[in-house]
């Protein structure tokens, strides 16, 4: 990548796409990687392995009312040494997640499927979506409009127009919205991760409906089909395949693609070639 210039010949994967380890404790206390059966050593050795990979381990338990086998300890601490996101399934399957409140949702197998719900809750700019790379996806709350500074909304609205309302997609590493053991990150750690979100929070706080995707894994056509903005990371890029741009484009409704660049915290309007 020349300076100035964001294109790759080929791309270097630097962040492929994350692995998902489907993991069962049965009532026998049996435990399942992927539907094979593994000891806890083994899967111990095989979380290790991978660890460099950045893996989501779904975890299915069997008759999760009932008391746990001493297998079903084992795994969650084996997760949790390693320090990796975890998503509890309710259903043996995999087919289901379980939110923080214990509620069930469906999983979305298809990028199509998420990304139209997400574009259906984020309408309207009530949230910014961020899809993981397992096709889940977190919603962070955009501030009311009213409590804004007033120069705060003038400025974005400068970015975009306010009408018509638009959608606008991110591409960066979403990895981060996953922690450890549970939960959801900070303000300050989405901030972190994704040094333009604040940017991203003002666009939803005055109306346009605000996703982020990691760009691998199929996400790039489905994420940008009909989108009008799309604003890259330019630490995600290496990971792109080289002719993200075009494939982008050949889908947007609108072909407006801008790079932040982290060294200066700017944004550049790519051009159309």
């Amino acid at each position: 990548m020349r300076k100035g210039q964001f294109w790759v010949e080929s791309a270097d994967k630097g962040h492929m796409a994350s692995p998902i380890l489907r993991v069962s404790v049965l009532v026998s206390g049996a435990v399942l990687l992927n539907g094979e059966p593994v000891s806890v050593e083994g899967l111990a050795g095989k979380l290790e392995s991978l660890k460099a990979d950045r893996p989501v381990v779904w975890y299915y338990r069997e008759a999760a009312g009932s008391e746990p086998p001493a297998e079903a300890m084992q795994v969650m601490k084996l997760v949790v040494d390693n320090q990796l996101p975890i998503s509890l399934c309710s259903k043996a399957d995999f087919s289901d997640y379980v939110d923080g409140k214990g509620r069930s949702h469906p999983r979305y197998t298809t990028w199509d499927a998420v990304i139209a719900k997400v574009w259906e809750m984020t309408s309207g700019g009530r949230y910014v979506g961020i899809i993981r790379p397992d096709r889940s996806y977190l919603l962070m709350a955009a501030p009311p409009k009213e409590s804004m500074p007033a120069s705060m909304v003038q400025m974005m609205e400068k970015i975009v127009l306010p009408n018509p309302r638009r959608r606008i997609a991110a591409i960066g590493d979403t990895y981060f919205s996953w922690k450890p053991g549970g939960g959801v990150p900070t303000l300050k750690e989405t901030a972190q991760a994704l040094p333009f979100f604040g940017n991203l929070l003002g666009l939803a706080c005055v109306g346009h409906s605000v996703a982020v995707f990691t760009g691998l894994d199929g996400s790039l056509t489905a994420c940008c089909a009909g989108v009008d903005i799309l604003i890259v990371d330019d630490a995600q890029i290496p990971a792109l395949q080289g002719d993200w741009t075009k494939v982008a484009r050949s889908v947007m409704r609108n072909p407006n693609i801008a790079v932040h660049e982290r060294a200066t915290f700017k944004l550049t309007s790519l051009p159309i070639s």
